[in-house]
């Protein structure tokens, strides 16, 4: 006799029903009209030359058993109940991890997109020599100058730039 927590066993499938959440719902006189038009399909009197037939029909008598017993159906429901719950949650999962590695590569393509000219570079190395100068000379010229004025902006606005790439392609 099958096991009734057997983990992959479909009992509703066994009767040809629906499975899962659809099988829940069955009455128990949809399983018995179910039971007989299989168990007349699958009898190995009107099987003779399929050497599975026995073992058919036995599979299909034992999810009967366990479908028809209202305390055996009902741990069997529970369980059923339970699987179909952890598939939910492990696509919502999936579904999570999937929309988080898509972020992170549409923020490391946006990012590798802002373009850096070699007149900025240039810039930005001039501005850095200037200010290391400044530092050696005692730090008697601490005011921000313009070029560090719009080397904050120049960030600003790759940032911006970057979240607006991120926003567009998370739509």
């Amino acid at each position: 006799m099958m096991n009734v927590l057997e983990a992959d066993a479909d009992h509703y499938a066994a009767l040809g029903l629906p499975s899962e959440e659809e099988g829940l719902k069955l009455s128990e006189k949809e399983i018995h009209r179910a039971y007989k038009r299989k168990a007349f399909e699958l009898h190995p009197d009107k099987n003779p030359g399929d050497e599975e037939a026995n073992r058919k029909f036995q599979k299909l008598q034992s999810s009967y058993e366990v479908l028809k017993d209202d305390k055996r159906r009902k741990l069997y429901d529970d369980r059923l109940r339970v699987k179909i719950l952890k598939r939910r949650q492990q696509q919502q999962q999936e579904r999570r991890r999937r929309a988080s590695s898509r972020a992170g590569h549409v923020a490391a393509a946006a990012a590798a997109e802002v373009e850096v000219d070699d007149e900025s570079i240039e810039r930005l190395a001039r501005e850095y020599v200037q200010r290391k100068k400044q530092d050696m000379d005692g730090g008697k010229k601490k005011k921000t100058t313009v070029d560090e004025e719009g080397q904050r902006r120049l960030q600003e606005i790759r940032e911006l730039i970057i979240k607006q790439k991120i926003a567009a392609a998370a739509r």
